[in-house]
């Protein structure tokens, strides 16, 4: 069975919800799809081809999250890391 092309699956612990980490449905930047799943449900039903598109995930009732993230434990929210970049601090006249 397909599920994706070219993305990550992760599964929060409490076994309620499914991410999925892709760029392929955006415009190049990842991107993370939380799929809520009913109890005792390894994945959400899929498309016969996987999901492709984002009128397919939305389907899924999928909530968006615009950075690469992985569910909490306990689904209680998701966890993302977040990169920032200084440089030329040593212009900065330091008084």
């Amino acid at each position: 069975m397909e599920i994706c092309d070219d993305c990550g699956l992760y599964w929060s612990s409490d076994g309620r919800t499914v991410a999925f980490i892709s760029d392929i449905f955006s415009t190049g930047d990842e991107k993370t799809y939380f799929v809520p799943l009913k109890p005792g449900q390894d994945l959400p039903k899929l498309p016969p081809h996987g999901v492709r598109t984002i009128p397919e995930l939305m389907a899924l009732k999928a909530k968006t999250i615009d950075a690469p993230a992985v569910p909490a434990p306990r689904g209680e929210g998701y966890v993302f890391a977040r990169h920032e970049h200084h440089r030329n601090l040593y212009r900065i006249p330091l008084r």
